[in-house]
C-alpha cells in the first residue's frame, strides 16, 4: 500500500510539472471561449429600428441600445457578423438619433441623423426640438466618409420635433434626398461615382386635411423618386399619388381597383418600376411607371421561400427588378430574407472566429490560464489531502442550508410579484373598461366602413383616446404602455387607432419609440400586416371571447422588450353588435422587472444576515463540541511516529471520552502483534506479489482464504525460454553459470513487467505467465522491451511470447496447509497450443485475434496476419498475427516491404485459391527469401495444386484452415 501511494505521489508530481498539461490547459481554454462566443453568445443587434442590404447579400441592421446610444451591425449572407458601428451618441448638450438606413451597391451605408438639444424640458424626450439634421455615409467597414446634406436651425427660430429629411434613396448610382418642409417636396440628388455636390432636382406643394395643419409634412406617409425626377408619394389616408415635372398631383387610387387602400413602404427598382405594400388586404404590388401598369406579385399569405411568407416580414424593399428584401416581424428570432430572383435567409447570426475581438479572447484565456496554473503550483506546495472535520462538517451543512434559503427567497420574490402582477391586471381591467365605455360604438362602425384618415369624425376619435388615456393615467398612474383600437370588418380585424402617439410622462414609452411595436400603428392597417401568426391568434381568440359576451379577457404577446399583456374589452354597437374592442398593453419587463429585484434584493440581503449568524454559531458550536478531539489527534500523531505506549486522557463524559479510552486499550495490544505481522507478510508477499492479490480484491495475505476467486478480463503474455541445458557442461561451475544467467533474465524480466504494469503470475525456467491489469499497450510494451533485452544469447534466440486477452478465472487452491493463487483461462490454453508450434516457423512473437482488435489502428500496421487456428474446444477459427516490431530493423523492414502481398497470399490460400496464393507467396520470397512462414504455405499449395486425386475431393479432405 505504501509503494501504491509512493506511485501515486510521484506520478501526481510528473503530471502537475509537465508542460504538456499547462499547453493543454491553454488549449482548452481557447476553445471554451471560442466555443461559448460563437455557438451559444449571440450578438444584440438593439432595438429593431431599420435594416438594409447591398447586392451583394450584406444586411445592414440599424438597431437602437437605448435612448442615446444606436449602432449599425454588418451581417453576411452566412449569418456572421462583419462589424458593429457603435454610431456618436452625443455632443456638449446635444444628443443624435438615427434613421433611415439605405445602402448602395458597393456597400457603403447611408443614415438620416438627427441633433437633438437634450437640455430641452420636454414631457418626452421625442419632443425635444430638431437643432440639425444631415444626411451622413458610411463606408463598407463602417468608417465615416463624409456628410452629403445637411440642414441647420441652430441659428433660426425654425424649431420642429420631426424630421424635415423624410428620406434617402439609391438606385444605381443616383443618390436622392428627400426634404418635406410644411406643404413643399423637395428632391435633391447626385451621382454617387462623381464628387459633385446635391443638386436640387423636382420639387413641388401638395395639399393635406386641416386636421393636419400643425405638421402637414406627416401627412406624407411614403415617397420615392424616379430617375426622370418624377414622383409617387402615398398619403395617411391610404391614397396613392403621381407627381409630375409641371408639379401637378395626380391620384392613382383607381389603378387599384377597390375602394380601400392603405399604402406604404414604397420603393423602385434601376427600371423606374415601383413597388409597394397595401396594409389595407396585405397585397404587395409591382407599379410600371411608364405604362402605369399596376400587377400583384405576391399577397399576404404567399409563400416567398419556404415556410416563410409575407405575413412573416416586415417593409418589402426592392434590391432590383424582381429581387426584393424584408426582415423578419420577429423580434426574439430575426431573420433577414432575399427573394424573388435570388433567394436566401439570414437566420442564425454570430460573430466570426476571428472577430477583431480575437486577441481580447486569448488575452482572457492567458489570464484564465496563468491562474488555473497558479491553483495547480498552490496545490504543488500546499498538502489539501487534509481537510478538517470542522470545516467538512461547515461544508457539508451549507449547501442544504443555503439552497433551503434561496429557495425559500425564490418562493416569496415569485408570490409577492404574482400579487403585484395582479394589481397591475386590476389596473388594465379598470382603464380597458373605462376606455372601451367611453367610445361609441356606431362611430367605429362608421369609420371601419369609410376608412377616411382625413376625417373629423377620425381625428375626433383619436383625440377623445389621447384625452381619457391621459386622465387615467393622471388619476391612478403610469399602469399601462398603450392603448390600441381594434375595428372588426367580416373577418377582418383592423388596427385603426393607438394612445402612443401622443404625448405622455410614461416611462415605458420612451423606451417604445425607437421602433414601433408590432401593435401599434398610426395607420389603419390590417393586423395580420403588423403581427406575427402566434398573436393573429391571440387576437381572433380576443374577438371570439368578446363576442361570446365576455365582458374582459386577457393574453400575452412576445413584443419588443419581451411578455406584453394585453386586457381587452368589448366595443359594441347601438344593437349590440360586436364591431371592435379594445387593448390595453402592459410590458411586464419595463414594471415587473424592476419591481422583483427590489423584492429579491430586499430578501435576499435579510435571508443572508441571518444565514451568516446561523453559521458563525453553527461553526463555533461545533468547534467547541470537537475541541477534545485534538487531543486525540495528536495522542494518534504520537502512537504513529513510533511511540507505542503513547496514553491519552479526556474527561468530557461523552463519546471521545470512550474513544480516548478505546484507543489506550488498543495501542497496547497492537504492540504485542505488530512486529510479526510486518515480518509474516514482507515473507508471503515474496511468493505471493501484492498486485495479485489486489485482483482478487484483498488488501492484505492476511485475508487470502481457500477457494476465493475472482473472474476478470485481462491481457496477458505467455512467454517460453526453450534453454537448451545441452549448451552447458555438465559440470557445478556450469550450472552456476546457467543459473546466473537464468537469474539475470528474470531480474531484467521482472522490472520490464513491474514498469509496465504487469504482475508475473507463476514462472519456471522454461516459461512465464504474466498478466497485466492496465492497458492492452503495456503488455505490447512489455514483449518489445523484452525483445530487446540484453542477456545471453543463448537464451534470447529461443525466447518466444505470445499475447493474448481474455476472460481469466483466478483463484486460491491448495490446501489449507499449503496454497497458492491461480489462474484458469481458455485464451492462456490457446497460447500455450500455439506456442508448441512456432519454433518449426520459425516465428518469435505473435498475438491472438482477441489482443488484435482491441489495440489502435496504428499499432496494427506492424502486425502481420500469419494465419487462422481452431480451437480444440470450440472448434471455432481465429487469427493468428506476427509481431514485427519484435524483429531486428532489417527482418522488420523486409516485414513491412513485403505485409500487404503476404496478407493478399494469406486470404487467397484460405479461400482455396492455391494458384493465386503461389503466385503472392512466391513474389514474397523474391523479396524475403528467409521468411519461413511464406515457404511453409508455398509447400502447401503445391501440395493442393500437385495431387493427382480427384482435386476438389482431395481439398475437400484434407484442407485444414489450422495454421499449424
Amino acid at each position: 500500500m505504501k509503494n501504491l501511494s509512493s506511485k501515486f505521489k510521484k506520478t501526481k508530481k510528473n503530471i502537475l510539472n509537465s508542460n504538456l498539461l499547462k499547453i493543454s490547459i491553454f488549449l482548452f481554454c481557447v476553445f471554451f471561449v471560442f466555443l461559448l462566443k460563437n455557438i451559444y453568445y449571440k450578438p444584440n443587434l438593439g432595438s429593431f429600428v431599420g435594416s438594409g442590404i447591398d447586392k451583394s447579400g450584406n444586411v445592414y441592421v440599424l438597431g437602437a441600445k437605448d435612448e442615446s446610444h444606436y449602432k449599425v451591425t454588418k451581417i453576411n449572407k452566412k449569418g456572421i457578423i462583419e462589424f458593429e458601428k457603435t454610431l456618436e451618441s452625443k455632443i456638449d448638450n446635444y444628443l443624435y438619433n438615427y434613421r433611415n438606413i439605405t445602402t448602395d451597391p458597393q456597400g457603403n451605408f447611408f443614415l438620416i441623423k438627427e441633433m437633438r438639444d437634450y437640455e430641452e424640458i420636454v414631457s418626452e424626450l421625442s419632443l425635444q426640438n430638431i437643432v440639425k439634421e444631415s444626411v451622413v455615409m458610411f463606408d463598407a467597414h463602417g468608417n465615416l466618409i463624409k456628410t452629403l446634406a445637411e440642414l441647420d436651425f441652430s441659428e433660426t427660430s425654425n424649431k420642429h420635433t420631426s424630421g424635415y429629411i423624410r428620406k434617402t434613396q439609391i438606385v444605381d448610382q443616383k443618390f436622392s434626398v428627400i426634404n418635406i418642409t410644411d406643404n413643399v417636396v423637395s428632391v435633391n440628388s447626385r451621382n454617387l461615382s462623381s464628387q459633385e455636390e446635391l443638386k436640387k432636382e423636382t420639387s413641388f406643394e401638395y395639399l393635406s386635411p386641416l386636421v393636419f395643419n400643425e405638421n402637414p409634412g406627416l401627412w406624407i406617409n411614403d415617397i420615392c423618386v424616379l430617375s426622370s425626377g418624377k414622383v409617387f408619394y402615398s398619403t395617411k389616408d391610404g391614397d396613392l399619388f403621381f407627381n409630375d415635372n409641371s408639379g401637378n398631383s395626380v391620384n392613382c387610387k383607381l389603378l387599384l381597383n377597390k375602394n380601400n387602400s392603405s399604402v406604404s413602404g414604397i420603393s423602385i427598382d434601376q427600371d423606374d418600376n415601383i413597388y409597394f405594400t397595401d396594409l389595407f388586404d396585405g397585397t404587395f404590388y409591382k407599379l410600371d411607371s411608364k405604362s402605369m401598369n399596376l400587377s400583384a406579385v405576391y399577397n399576404l399569405w404567399s409563400s416567398v421561400m419556404g415556410e416563410i411568407r409575407i405575413k412573416d416580414l416586415r417593409k418589402i424593399t426592392a434590391v432590383d427588378r424582381d429581387d426584393f428584401y424584408a426582415p423578419s416581424k420577429n423580434f426574439n428570432k430575426p431573420f433577414y430574407v432575399r427573394f424573388g430572383s435570388k433567394e436566401f435567409v439570414i437566420d442564425k447570426i454570430r460573430y466570426s472566429m476571428f472577430s477583431k475581438d480575437f486577441l481580447f479572447t486569448v488575452l482572457i484565456c492567458v489570464i484564465f490560464s496563468a491562474l488555473v496554473l497558479l491553483a495547480i503550483e498552490i496545490i504543488k506546495r500546499f498538502s489539501f489531502s487534509k481537510i478538517k472535520i470542522l470545516t467538512r462538517t461547515t461544508l457539508m451543512f451549507l449547501p442544504p442550508f443555503i439552497s433551503v434559503m434561496l429557495f425559500l427567497v425564490f418562493i416569496i420574490t415569485n408570490y409577492l410579484s404574482k400579487d403585484y402582477k395582479n394589481v397591475f391586471k386590476n389596473y388594465q381591467n379598470m382603464e380597458v373598461t373605462i376606455i372601451s365605455e367611453n367610445i361609441d360604438g356606431d362611430e367605429i362602425e362608421n369609420i371601419s366602413n369609410n376608412f377616411d384618415y382625413s376625417s373629423q369624425e377620425y381625428f375626433n376619435l383619436k383625440s377623445k383616446i389621447n384625452t381619457i388615456c391621459e386622465d387615467l393615467r393622471n388619476k391612478i398612474g403610469d399602469k399601462s404602455d398603450y392603448a390600441v383600437i381594434y375595428a372588426i370588418n367580416g373577418n377582418k380585424i383592423y388596427s385603426i387607432v393607438s394612445s402612443k402617439y401622443f404625448p405622455s410622462n410614461s416611462e415605458s414609452k420612451e423606451r417604445l419609440k425607437f421602433t414601433d411595436p408590432d401593435m401599434i400603428t398610426l395607420e389603419f392597417v390590417l393586423s395580420d400586416c403588423l403581427l406575427e401568426e402566434h398573436e393573429m391568434k391571440n387576437l381572433k381568440g380576443v374577438s371570439e371571447k368578446l363576442a361570446s359576451g365576455e365582458k374582459v379577457c386577457f393574453y400575452e404577446f412576445d413584443d419588443i422588450y419581451g411578455k406584453i399583456v394585453g386586457c381587452f374589452a368589448p366595443i359594441k354597437n347601438s344593437e349590440k353588435k360586436l364591431v371592435g374592442f379594445v387593448g390595453n398593453y402592459f410590458d411586464e419587463s419595463v414594471h415587473l422587472k424592476d419591481e422583483t429585484n427590489k423584492i429579491f434584493i430586499k430578501f435576499l440581503s435579510l435571508i443572508g444576515i441571518i444565514s451568516l449568524m446561523v453559521i458563525l454559531y453553527f461553526y463555533f458550536a461545533i468547534k467547541f463540541l470537537l475541541s477534545p478531539l485534538e487531543k486525540l489527534r495528536e495522542g494518534i500523531n504520537y502512537f504513529v511516529k513510533g511511540n507505542r505506549k503513547t496514553k491519552i486522557k479526556i474527561n468530557s463524559n461523552d463519546e471521545i471520552q470512550d474513544l480516548s479510552v478505546a484507543f489506550n486499550d488498543m495501542t497496547e495490544n497492537i504492540e504485542n502483534f505488530t512486529n510479526d505481522l510486518v515480518t509474516v507478510n514482507k515473507q508471503y508477499l515474496r511468493f505471493i506479489p501484492k498486485e495479485l492479490l489486489n485482483l482478487l480484491d484483498k488488501e492484505s495475505i492476511m485475508e487470502v482464504k481457500l477457494n476465493d476467486n475472482k473472474e476478470t478480463y485481462l491481457p496477458f503474455v505467455y512467454i517460453t525460454f526453450n534453454i537448451d541445458c545441452a549448451e552447458f557442461e555438465n559440470s557445478k561451475e556450469m550450472h552456476d553459470i546457467l543459473f546466473g544467467i537464468i537469474s539475470k533474465l528474470f531480474i531484467n524480466l521482472f522490472k520490464i513487467i513491474e514498469d509496465n504494469g504487469g504482475i508475473v503470475q507463476n514462472f519456471s525456467g522454461l516459461n512465464a505467465t504474466i498478466l497485466f491489469s492496465g492497458e492492452l499497450i503495456n503488455a505490447l510494451n512489455s514483449v518489445n522491451q523484452i525483445s530487446e533485452m540484453k542477456i545471453d544469447r543463448r537464451i534470447k534466440q529461443n525466447i518466444r511470447m505470445i499475447l493474448g486477452c481474455g476472460s481469466i478465472l483466478l483463484g486460491v487452491i491448495g490446501s489449507e496447509a499449503r496454497c497458492g493463487v491461480s489462474a484458469i483461462s481458455d485464451e492462456l490454453l490457446r497460447l500455450i497450443e500455439i506456442d508448441a508450434h512456432m519454433q518449426n516457423l520459425g516465428i518469435k512473437n505473435v498475438a491472438t485475434e482477441s489482443f488484435i482488435s482491441k489495440i489502435p489502428e496504428d499499432i496494427k500496421e506492424n502486425c502481420r496476419l500469419l494465419g487462422k487456428c481452431t480451437d480444440s474446444k470450440t472448434n471455432r477459427d481465429y487469427n493468428i498475427y506476427e509481431l514485427i516490431d519484435s524483429y531486428g530493423f532489417r527482418r522488420k523492414n523486409m516485414f513491412m516491404k513485403t505485409k500487404k502481398v503476404f496478407e493478399n497470399a494469406i486470404n487467397e490460400y484460405y479461400n482455396k485459391n492455391f494458384k493465386n496464393a503461389r503466385k503472392l507467396f512466391s513474389d514474397v520470397i523474391k523479396i524475403d527469401e528467409k521468411d519461413r512462414v511464406s515457404i511453409y504455405y508455398l509447400n502447401k499449395c503445391d501440395i493442393f495444386i500437385n495431387n493427382n486425386q480427384n482435386k476438389n475431393q482431395y481439398i475437400l479432405d484434407n484442407f485444414s484452415k489450422n495454421l499449424f
